[in-house]
């Protein structure tokens, strides 16, 4: 039975309003089985999105999806559950395998919804399994394969499957050529042999010899469609030798069904193989101008000469020379008064943000009178007594042993008289008391006038100045707390963006950034290459840039630096499914000169051209 799957002028955005990011824009498409259809463009550019609706996942904004004629995006979700069932086929980017079954199992569960009978589910497992090479992993459990290895299981879940319409996204970027071919060769046989209709996204221009057709997709648009076997005509000639990859299949010379002769029919294949060959290119370079100024646009009679395709296409956004920078608080508070606007230009050192810092100089104006105190007492210590109070000391001694003196003559008299019996037991015993008040007072005023005279000890003089120090220290801190209520420009730029107001209260807790700032004198993008892509990009290598804000102008640069280590990914584009595991490698592009001001954050397209002039080999 042949099947036919068919896009009709289908729309799709993300978002609303100003905010609304375009996936796809008009597409028409049709997909007949017994073809393996590739699907390529630059990240963003719909590809993705177009898999998700045509396998119902995804609703259209305008036109129509039919599968066999039918329009399933008017059936309501129960039969498009089924339909998807017992039509459409995933390979999915995450494999999205049950970790507690085997290899076995997991594919098995695809042939058990499908209701074979175990003998015919059996066999279609083996089947499956064998056809990706895990035949001695069936036994299995996901969490000991390698990422490569649950990749191909996801593709055998497929491929014993019964639905005629297969989608891969990306089916080979987790794998090694090696590992991978068997796999693209089992997806062609799917449609060559199977009768299947067989749609791959992919950024491996190696996978274009396997495909019946070439479908490229720029900015939610088809740029191109290739026709049929345009890709695989050059296949290699070890492809004839018996080899898994799919061949051609040849057919009589029948003519075309509506009875146009063949004549006419082969010069209408040779005319699309034409538009198919200079249509990807004439979207690259034509619309590049030649300027005689360094205006960063493509110079084209110097472009076409140097860098004639394209090996490579990531997103970008463009950054200031340096990174930019988000101002955040270290401590939680109000904000009282932002000191700059978007725009403001700033200097190393700048206020720029003041939050409320009543109680923290409350805070130093109390630890500031601690350590006066302290200094004050250690100052009395080095001052010691002065003359004066010396002289006081002395006096307080000679009254002192007055009153003794005094103390003593009574003490004498009363005794005298107690020895003639005139004297009674009380004035005697008033006078010994007073005595020994009189000597305890003299005795306290020697000890104070020698204290006076000798000045402080040296444990003491210590003790007073690491009081001083204390508060010092806790001065210090407190100056350092209010000196952190207030956020100064930690280099000279722009302020770029401000990202709250006044009276909101920020929290270190909770980081939000307050404002952003960087060096704008200059642009640079930061591009993220597709780890599958990271072979063919180079230091110094010619770039091109687009971006939707400015239609068909090119924006040129180059390559300056590669960083060493592989990431995730941290630029969105509009894809739904978009894997956000997936590894990429950053790329740090120096944009050429231009007239045009592009601002800061704005994604754009990237495309790396290979050096015609150099012929430097991919991968080196």
């Amino acid at each position: 039975m042949t099947h036919r799957a068919e896009l009709r002028g289908v729309w799709k955005s993300y978002g609303r309003g100003d905010t609304a990011s375009r996936a796809l824009c008009d597409v028409n498409a049709v997909f007949h089985s017994g073809q393996l259809t590739l699907i390529v463009g630059p990240s963003g550019s719909g590809k993705t999105t177009l898999l998700q609706i045509l396998g119902m996942l995804l609703p259209t904004d305008r036109g129509e999806v039919l599968l066999d004629g039918v329009r399933v995006d008017a059936l309501d979700p129960g039969d498009q559950v089924i339909r998807r069932r017992n039509d459409v086929s995933f390979v999915f980017q995450d494999f999205n395998l049950i970790a507690a079954l085997s290899v076995k199992d997991n594919v098995g569960l695809i042939a058990g919804m499908m209701e074979f009978d175990r003998s015919r589910r059996n066999a279609r497992v083996r089947r499956a399994v064998d056809a990706v090479n895990l035949s001695d992993m069936a036994d299995k459990r996901p969490e000991q394969l390698s990422g490569g290895q649950r990749q191909r299981v996801g593709i055998a879940r497929a491929l014993a499957s019964n639905g005629w319409l297969v989608m891969a996204d990306e089916p080979t970027a987790a794998i090694d050529w090696d590992s991978a071919e068997p796999i693209v060769a089992a997806l062609a046989r799917l449609a060559h042999e199977d009768g299947r209709c067989v749609i791959i996204v992919s950024h491996d221009p190696r996978l274009e010899r396997y495909a019946d057709r070439i479908i490229r997709l720029h900015e939610g648009m088809v740029a191109a469609d290739e026709p049929i076997n345009t890709a695989r005509r050059e296949s290699p000639p070890e492809a004839d030798a018996g080899d898994s990859r799919p061949h051609q299949r040849e057919k009589p010379d029948r003519g075309s069904p509506s009875g146009v002769p063949a004549f006419w029919l082969l010069i209408v294949v040779l005319a699309g193989i034409l538009i198919g060959w200079m249509l990807p290119r004439t979207t690259l370079l034509d619309s590049a101008k030649p300027s005689t100024a360094n205006t960063g646009e493509i110079d084209q009679a110097g472009y076409e000469a140097r860098y004639a395709d394209v090996v490579a296409a990531a997103p970008a956004v463009v950054e200031p020379w340096s990174k930019l920078v988000a101002i955040h608080t270290e401590r939680p508070g109000r904000i009282t008064a932002i000191m700059k606007r978007a725009g403001d230009s700033v200097s190393v050192g700048e206020k720029l943000v003041q939050l409320d810092d009543r109680t923290a100089r409350a805070e130093v104006e109390l630890k500031t009178a601690a350590r006066k105190l302290r200094e004050m007492e250690l100052a009395r210590l080095h001052a010691w007594d002065r003359k004066e109070e010396r002289g006081q000391a002395a006096a307080r001694v000679a009254a002192a042993k007055a009153r003794l003196d005094r103390a003593e003559r009574e003490k004498a008299r009363i005794e005298k008289l107690r020895e003639r019996d005139a004297g009674t037991a009380d004035e005697l015993a008033a006078a010994l008391e007073e005595t020994r008040i009189a000597k305890a007072a003299h005795d306290e005023a020697l000890q104070r006038l020698a204290v006076s005279e000798s000045g402080p000890t040296k444990e003491e003089i210590a003790v007073a100045q690491a009081l001083v120090d204390q508060a010092t220290a806790a001065l210090g801190s407190a100056r350092i707390e209010l000196d952190l209520l207030t956020i100064r420009s930690p280099l000279t730029g722009r302020v770029l963006y401000r990202h709250v107001e006044p009276g909101e209260v920020v929290d270190p807790e909770h980081p939000v950034p307050i404002l952003s700032v960087g060096q704008v004198d200059r642009v640079r993008l930061r591009a993220e290459v597709d780890e599958a892509d990271t072979g063919r990009v180079f230091v110094d290598q010619r770039v091109e840039a687009t971006a939707p804000a400015y239609g068909d102008r090119r924006f040129s640069g180059r390559v300056i630096h590669l960083e060493l280590l592989m990431g995730r990914k941290n630029i969105r584009t509009e894809r739904p499914t978009e894997r956000l595991d997936s590894k990429v490698q950053e790329v740090v592009i120096a944009m050429d000169r231009t007239d045009i001001e592009l601002p800061i954050g704005l994604q754009m397209t990237v495309r790396f051209l290979r050096d015609k002039a150099t012929s430097r080999p991919l991968g080196h």
